[in-house]
């Protein structure tokens, strides 16, 4: 039968195929080695929970002795969470600064430098690292800013002896120089201005000033500092600031009414900030006319602002706060170096609007 269609070669192949996978026990095998890898499954993730759940506790453990000052019991937890999961991003930074702590420099810079590899924007690492580093931190490299949280950690720890040690042991001048440079601006026998205090502290600006004012607010983003300049009182008992505010300097004054302020000072709390742009242009914004805006900062030789390594702050170029303040609307009335501490110099700054 010539005419008939020929039955491909493969039909009873894959007939036979067919019938293998969907027989009884080749179905009941799948089903067997299905549940098998279930469970292997299920195990794998029940020991990778576990082996989660070693990393994170060893972390707390670590965090909960850099607490406690127990640093090379930090340093064995962090190094052990490393040997377990190298890639966990988060340790690498607080073992750098275990072992900055621990004095052991070069393991510490180590350990920034891996934290900044795995999180290239992490803020926190890159101003650690220039710290280490010091003067060998290449210009690219240095923070453009501080870490709030590291600013607010700073100066909750300093809080509770801040006055002692700043005016006893390091016989710091910046308030008083910042203070009477005020006062040589404002018209004599004026006692109404309205004062903002910017990184107000624990108050040592305030009671300087306080003859002078109707009103002064306070704001700094320590909690601690602000305790302690809520017990400045005269000798009547009355407090030296009206309104003691927690809010980052910057934000507050961004957020302000035009030409609100009498005064707007801050002494030292520039080096602190970097980019001064902002802070000319709302606190100028904020000073009625004729107001003053008044401060002390760290120097800097070049031609605009650069953080040192070696403070932990940025200093300015004299060019650089002249040329925001002309920007801005002020007018010089005084800008010279002063002797903030006995052997630092720093800008005393005042501006009138």
């Amino acid at each position: 039968m010539p005419n008939q269609k020929p039955t491909p070669k493969t039909a009873p192949a894959q007939k036979t195929l067919k019938n293998a996978f969907t027989a009884k026990p080749f179905m009941d095998d799948m089903r067997k080695q299905g549940l098998e890898w279930k469970n292997k499954l299920l195990n794998f993730a029940q020991h990778w929970e576990k082996f989660k759940s070693i990393v994170e506790n060893n972390y707390v453990l670590g965090q909960d002795h850099m607490r406690r000052g127990n640093i090379k019991d930090a340093i064995f937890r962090y190094k052990f969470v490393i040997w377990l999961e190298p890639q966990y991003k988060d340790v690498w930074y607080h073992l750098g600064c275990a072992q900055m702590v621990a004095g052991n420099i070069r393991a510490a810079n180590d350990a920034f430098a891996k934290s900044l590899k795995l999180k290239p924007t992490h803020a926190e690492s890159r101003y650690m690292l220039a710290i280490v580093m010091g003067n060998a931190t290449p210009k690219a490299d240095l923070p453009k800013y501080i870490p709030l949280d590291l600013t607010l950690q700073q100066f909750d720890e300093l809080a509770a002896t801040y006055n002692i040690d700043q005016e006893n042991t390091f016989k710091y001048e910046g308030h008083t120089q910042l203070a009477n440079a005020i006062r040589s601006a404002l018209t004599q026998g004026r006692i109404d201005h309205i004062i903002l205090d910017l990184g107000v502290g624990t108050g040592l600006c305030g009671p300087l000033l306080r003859d002078t004012a109707a009103h002064i607010t306070g704001v700094d983003i320590s909690p601690k500092m602000l305790a302690e300049a809520v017990k400045v009182v005269d000798e009547r008992g009355k407090k030296m600031y009206d309104a003691l505010i927690k809010r980052e300097a910057i934000e507050f004054i961004t957020d302000g009414p035009d030409s609100s302020y009498d005064i707007v000072m801050s002494a030292g709390l520039v080096s602190y900030i970097g980019d001064l742009q902002t802070y000319f242009e709302q606190s100028a914004r904020i000073l009625k006319s004729g107001g003053i805006l008044a401060f002390t900062s760290d120097t800097f030789e070049g031609t605009g602002h650069q953080f040192n390594a070696q403070t932990g702050r940025f200093g300015y170029s004299q060019y650089y706060l002249a040329d925001l303040a002309t920007r801005f609307g002020l007018t010089e009335f005084r800008c010279r170096e002063a002797s903030i501490y006995p052997e630092s110099v720093g800008w005393l700054c005042v501006y009138r609007k």
